[in-house]
């Protein structure tokens, strides 16, 4: 590995917090990076891991200590696999369809996807290491150590997010996971199809249940669904005649639910575990102070946290009564508001040894 000097020392460190570390727009530091050859970007990407580890903020320790929960080698975590359909052939024998899968390209797939894909994040931190809800495993999706891999550590930077956070919200994601939605949420996982056969790669069933639209279930979706979770393969046999599909896809709302609160509440609060103000969206966007608090009530131990959350059915008496006790006026929801306060200004930080290490390597005027 190389060696680097750290830019901790006294002189480095007036470099990394002058003045025009903070004034370097976007547009600037990009402009740097692709002036810059690939071994340089590469050193980049192992210089910057480097100096973030050594930096005193709350966010790195906070990583630093999930980091070190994790008793195996990320070597052993495989490549995220690509969700399948369910099988005609099992599910709904009755009924054959023939799959083809819809191209990315398309007309057909772009309509799908503007209604049912999950909505791209601005501000989301670019991930290498991801947790697959459905399997209970974090997997890599591509290679670390690459050109590629270091312009996805380069943009975090310029979001002032370090290197590893990614992995270290899969951990945690994990740690928090009790398994007791896994028949759910892998059932959910299953790729997305319509009643024509097409299979649309990248969008899931739990996409489309989270999306808000109206959608169309072939049988076989629909019968995977009760099967897997429910383990009930005689109530509803395909074809589905019409008068028993309202309380079929009834059962499948009921089974999705508690899936989805249960998944959000713990995306959440993973996302408040490391960072000051993130890009949060749905039920949870107006309490992220209050989620501060729980994680510093919590010492930021995901271990001591996951055996007070709720399952499924539950979380909306478990928020009622944390956002209570952590309410606005209480010694709870102080804490948690400096520990934001002490995140957001992290941010900052980690930038700024972005721009330190950009200039120290002449890519930056």
């Amino acid at each position: 590995m190389r060696r680097f000097r750290s830019m901790l020392n006294p002189c480095a460190v007036l470099l990394a917090l002058a003045p025009f570390a903070r004034a370097q727009s976007d547009a600037d530091l990009r402009a740097a990076w692709v002036s810059m050859g690939d071994d340089a970007k590469l050193e980049f990407a192992e210089w910057f891991r480097f100096e973030c580890g050594e930096l005193p903020t709350v966010r790195a320790r906070t990583i630093a200590f999930v980091l070190d929960s994790l008793d195996e080698d990320v070597g052993s975590f495989e490549a995220t696999r690509p969700s399948e359909p369910y099988d005609p052939a099992l599910h709904a024998p009755a009924l054959p369809i023939e799959r083809h899968e819809v191209s990315r390209n398309s007309p057909r797939y772009a309509a799908v996807a503007r209604k049912l894909a999950a909505p791209e994040v601005p501000g989301r931190v670019r991930a290498l290491w991801t947790y697959d809800w459905g399997r209970g495993e974090i997997r890599r999706s591509g290679e670390p150590g690459t050109v590629l891999d270091a312009t996805r550590v380069f943009e975090n930077a310029v979001s002032g997010y370090p290197p590893q956070l990614d992995l270290a919200c899969a951990i945690a994601l994990q740690t928090l996971d009790d398994g007791s939605m896994r028949p759910s949420l892998s059932a959910f996982s299953h790729v997305y199809t319509d009643r024509e056969g097409g299979v649309y790669p990248g969008i899931t069933l739990y996409d489309a249940w989270s999306s808000g639209q109206t959608i169309e279930m072939p049988d076989v979706d629909a019968l995977g669904i009760v099967h897997d979770v429910l383990e009930e393969w005689d109530r509803w046999i395909s074809p589905v005649p019409t008068a028993q599909q309202v309380d079929l896809y009834r059962t499948i709302g009921d089974l999705y639910q508690p899936a989805r609160r249960y998944r959000e509440l713990r995306e959440a609060l993973v996302d408040v575990l490391f960072l000051g103000e993130p890009v949060m969206t749905g039920p949870y966007s107006t309490l992220r102070t209050n989620m501060h608090a729980l994680w510093d009530e919590a010492g930021g131990d995901p271990a001591r946290l996951v055996d007070t959350l709720p399952a499924g059915e539950d979380t909306r008496g478990f928020v009622a009564e944390a956002m209570q006790r952590t309410a606005r006026g209480t010694e709870l929801f102080t804490r948690g508001h400096e520990r934001e306060r002490h995140l957001v200004k992290d941010a900052a930080a980690f930038r700024r040894v972005l721009v330190g290490i950009l200039r120290q390597m002449g890519a930056l005027e």
